[in-house]
């Protein structure tokens, strides 16, 4: 598993709790299935850009929210 795609499920995980919302919420408001949520948040499937988008809409927050900050080199 990716660590990217591991460490963007939890931060889903996260913003999704933060908003107190199930996965199931989130998916209906998205326009997917509770199980594609479930296996992005495990790490084990990645959404496409405009399932990003439609999640980013969702939690109200910026896409980038998601990701990791870029490390300082």
């Amino acid at each position: 598993m990716s660590e990217l795609r591991k460490e963007f499920g939890q931060r889903l995980r996260r913003i999704r709790r933060m908003r107190d919302l199930s996965q199931e919420q989130l998916a209906e408001k998205a326009g997917i299935t509770s199980d594609f949520v479930s296996t992005i948040e495990r790490g084990l499937a990645s959404p496409s850009f405009d399932t990003l988008q439609q999640l980013a809409d969702v939690l109200a927050v910026h896409v980038s929210e998601f990701f990791p900050p870029p490390e300082d080199k």
